[in-house]
């Protein structure tokens, strides 16, 4: 009975060292060729950091996923991410909101017909795919 519960805890210590050890060479690998992607991301978003409310909500506007997020299309993730880097401010997945944060990875940026549509004006382009708009008609 010992000797099967000391096996168990034996092959408990080495599987979840192998998973750890694997997870351990991705990260470095990952990191060593790009640095940390999450903090890259957080920095792109410092200068609307400065302008929005400390709380509250804004609406999202997105072209692609980022571009180190895999999975389906990625822009659940992108819109998670940018919720991260702004909370408290709560970010929601529509351009229906008096301010709304453009969120670029390709160029160009959103179409003037798409903004006309939308009814957004930009008020603020960081010029590294950040962009802050504002909605037309609302205050």
């Amino acid at each position: 009975m010992k000797f099967g519960i000391a096996s168990l805890l034996v092959y408990a210590v080495i599987s979840c060292g192998g998973v750890l050890s694997e997870q351990y060479k991705v990260y470095t690998q990952f990191t060593r060729h790009s640095g940390d992607p999450i903090s890259e991301y957080e920095k792109r978003f410092t200068g609307v950091r400065q302008i929005l409310p400390q709380k509250g909500a804004v609406g999202f506007l997105s072209d692609v996923p980022a571009p180190f997020l895999k999975g389906d299309d990625g822009r659940a993730g992108t819109l998670y991410l940018t919720q991260y880097v702004l909370s408290p401010v709560v970010v929601y997945d529509n351009a229906q909101y008096p301010l709304v944060v453009g969120n670029f990875h390709s160029s160009p940026h959103p179409s003037p017909e798409l903004l006309k549509i939308l009814r957004l004006r930009p008020i603020a382009n960081f010029g590294n795919g950040v962009v802050l708009f504002k909605r037309e008609g609302m205050e």
